[in-house]
């Protein structure tokens, strides 16, 4: 008999998974000639062995499979890996037939090889590309020269994501402000006036625009349009969110995808999260239109952002309060009966810690407790979690909220990631896949009345990882919250109750950026693992330096030299009025061969007398 959960998980998230148990059959030899010489290989059992990387190139692999995955979707790749070197996962995109080629998508996710085997999670986002709408994905791994590699066991999923598109969403904004809210205005063109008002210019700062200075006085319902333009090298899907103080409708080329003149906004203060819909972008120019109508607040404002923008939102929670927490340190009565152990929390943390350890069939709550949410018109939210230092055996860890609303970690010994399902009355809402190398990890489920928020924040990575979404929770009432473990073993530690607060970051908020003059990272003991003071004969192409990690092709080397230790990129370029561009000419970029996700950068950069960039 189908089992039903598994078909309406398969149909909510879009997930596709293949493990590459047979790697001759599932992958191929890239046969760019730039891999050439191509590098020797050999198929072990369910192993693929690679090595005498000679191409200057490396080397490059792909898969037989295409898979199914649109723009903001993310594919996770696992494999067990071991070697010298780094390997690097590429996406190649094609459209939804899968014959028409799109290009190389530029990111890569790359991990460090080691003697021993390791298993690896590398994680893509989708996006679409200048040529077209992406509609398939077929995954490729990559090394550089001189690279040693065996790989086995290669898992693939896609996980459909919750905002569509990635099209640059607009920052200038022309306003009209002040004007009689009966009025009809157009939805579908940008007009020269409204009303005899002519628009304002505004640019979004961190996602808002604040209109208190277009009223001439503060009143219920004051009147502003807004209009924008996109233009799109493709038709596309296309999320959009808005918030406003207080009532707004928003429309793309005419058709309303967002609408609150009745309701109002309801969550303050206003952000672009606060209400999201999916446009359908056509090819070329398309028109934004903002109705906003003004609050009773004493500072009228709207935020707006597209899909990057949602995407680039840390959702995290705070917890605020404390009501019950078991640390598992004393010996006592607890439900589930587990068993108490002593630990290290993780390697290079010594310090000792107590742990539970519960076996399958076990209930973890705290006995004759009972919980409400808080009042709805507050910024509270009830929070209940746990560290989880350990999973074993399959089966599903359920944080079971009144029996209608559950936070469910999948897991099997065989795979590498826990399938994560936020679930209300059997639905999943939201979901996202968590890599088991991260553990330990701890975990906090919030809820408010209208909305959840899942934050996993990884001891062992540091890494947060987190889902939140929009829900009628208002039937939780009197409710118990406990953890069942069906099928599979856990040894957790720091098992909670009580509130928490929302907080929202973007990286759309305003920082500057200055010269530390009293910071030295050597006397901070900051580890340097990346130079280059130019101090050769000659631009290191070959180790260092490459054109563009989207088209790794030489193309005008020769416009970059060193000289008595300073690097030196000519321009030269020529006009063309009368051409495709007003300048034509040559010149080239420099980009790290080496990729970095933080750290402290330093550079000194020194410029001609004459204009130019």
């Amino acid at each position: 008999m189908l089992n039903k959960s598994v078909l309406t998980l398969g149909m909510i998230l879009g997930l596709t998974m293949l493990l590459n148990a047979d790697m001759a059959k599932e992958w191929m030899r890239n046969s760019w000639k730039g891999y050439e010489p191509f590098a020797e290989h050999e198929f072990v059992d369910d192993m693929l062995h690679i090595s005498n990387v000679q191409s200057s190139y490396g080397f490059g692999w792909r898969s037989r499979t295409y898979y199914q995955a649109v723009a903001g979707d993310e594919v996770v790749i696992t494999a067990s890996v071991k070697g010298q070197g780094e390997v690097a996962f590429q996406l190649q995109n094609f459209a939804a037939d899968g014959r028409q080629w799109l290009g190389i998508a530029p990111q890569t996710a790359s991990a460090a090889l080691e003697n021993d085997w390791q298993q690896k999670t590398f994680r893509l986002l989708v996006i679409n590309l200048k040529d077209g709408v992406t509609g398939r994905v077929m995954p490729t791994f990559l090394g550089k020269h001189g690279t040693e590699l065996y790989i086995k066991n290669i898992t693939v999923q896609v996980f459909r994501g919750n905002f569509a598109g990635n099209l640059m969403f607009p920052r200038h904004w022309l306003v009209f402000a002040d004007v009689d809210r009966n009025l009809e205005a157009p939805v579908d063109t940008i007009p020269q006036e409204i009303g005899g008002v002519k628009g304002q210019p505004m640019t979004l700062n961190g996602g808002l625009l604040s209109l208190k200075p277009y009223f001439a006085k503060p009143q219920l319902r004051n009147c502003a349009w807004l209009y924008a333009e996109i233009e799109a090298p493709y038709a596309c899907e296309y999320t959009i969110g808005a918030g406003a103080d207080y009532f707004m409708a928003l429309y793309v080329n005419g058709v309303k995808i967002i609408d609150t003149l009745q309701a109002g906004n309801r969550d303050y203060p206003p952000h672009f999260s606060n209400h999201i819909a999916n446009a359908a972008i056509r090819k070329g120019s398309n028109i934004i239109a903002v109705k906003f109508l003004s609050g009773s607040g004493s500072n009228p404002r709207i935020s707006l952002g597209g899909a990057n923008e949602l995407r680039d939102l840390s959702s995290v929670v705070t917890v605020t309060q404390q009501d019950d927490l078991d640390d598992y340190e004393k010996q006592g009565e607890r439900p589930g009966n587990p068993k108490l152990i002593e630990g290290i929390l993780t390697d290079g943390i010594e310090t000792k810690c107590g742990f539970g350890h519960y076996s399958a069939g076990s209930e973890i709550f705290f006995a004759g407790k009972t919980y409400e949410l808080p009042a709805k018109s507050g910024d509270l939210l009830f929070a209940t979690g746990i560290r989880l230092q350990k999973l074993s055996g399959k089966g599903t860890m359920t944080f079971d909220q009144g029996g209608t609303v559950s936070l469910v970690l999948r897991h099997s010994d065989q795979e590498a990631v826990l399938t994560v399902d936020f679930m209300q009355k059997g639905q999943v809402l939201q979901s996202m896949p968590f890599p088991k190398s991260a553990l330990p990890v701890d975990i906090i489920l919030a809820i408010s009345h209208h909305e959840f928020f899942v934050n996993m924040l990884s001891v062992q990575d540091s890494r947060l990882r987190a889902i939140l979404g929009k829900g009628d929770f208002a039937d939780l009432k009197n409710f118990s919250s406990r953890i069942r473990l069906d099928g599979c073993e856990a040894t957790v530690d720091n098992y909670f109750t009580g509130l928490a607060k929302r907080e929202v970051k973007s990286n759309t908020v305003p920082f500057k950026v200055a010269l530390d003059a009293t910071f030295d990272p050597v006397k901070a003991g900051w580890k340097r693992i990346w130079q280059d003071e130019f101090d050769g004969e000659q631009v290191d192409w070959e180790n260092t330096w490459m054109n563009s990690p989207w088209s790794p092709v030489p193309k005008n080397r020769d416009m970059a030299y060193l000289k008595d230790g300073i690097l030196h990129i000519r321009c030269d370029f020529t006009e063309t009025p009368n051409g495709k561009f007003p300048f034509t000419g040559r010149t080239v970029g420099l980009y790290s061969q080496k990729r970095f996700g933080y750290g402290y950068y330093e550079a000194r950069v020194r410029f001609t007398k004459q204009p130019g960039w």
